[in-house]
C-alpha cells in the first residue's frame, strides 16, 4: 500500500484521484492532490446504477466531466480483493462492465499484484 500511495504522491499539483475497493487514503499528500477513498467498498456497484445507463464509458465520462484525472483501484480480480467472489451485490454484468474500464483509460503504474493506477485521458 505505501509503495502505491508513494506513486499517488508523486502525480502532479491538484490531480484529483477516485478510488476503487480501497477504503484508505492514509498518507495521501491532500495538501498537493485530492483522494476520494471507496469508503464501503460499493463504488463500482452504486456509479453502475446511478450514472447514465451504467456503462464503462458513461462512468469513466462522468468522472472525466467531474474533473477526475485519475483512479486508483485495488485490483477487484485479485486474490486478496476478489469484490466479484465475496461482494454479494455485484453481479456477473457489473464484473462484465468493469472489466470494459481499463481499456479506456491509460495505465500509469501496476505493482503486478494488487494496485493500478489509471489516468483518464481527455476526450
Amino acid at each position: 500500500y505505501t509503495r502505491a500511495i508513494d506513486h499517488l504522491n508523486g502525480l502532479p499539483q491538484d490531480s484529483r484521484v477516485v478510488f476503487f475497493w480501497e477504503t484508505r487514503s492514509l498518507y495521501c499528500d491532500e495538501t498537493r492532490i485530492t483522494c476520494d477513498e471507496d469508503t464501503i467498498l460499493y463504488r463500482w456497484w452504486h456509479d453502475r446504477r446511478t450514472i447514465g445507463d451504467g456503462s464503462a464509458e458513461a462512468i469513466v465520462d462522468h468522472y472525466r466531466q467531474m474533473g477526475v484525472h485519475y483512479l486508483f483501484v485495488l485490483n477487484p480480480h485479485s486474490v486478496y480483493n476478489n469484490q466479484f467472489e465475496i461482494a454479494n451485490l455485484l453481479t456477473p454484468e457489473d464484473k462484465e462492465e468493469w472489466d470494459d474500464v481499463p481499456p479506456l483509460l491509460e495505465l500509469v503504474w501496476d505493482d503486478n499484484q494488487n494496485y493500478m493506477l489509471y489516468k483518464i485521458p481527455e476526450s
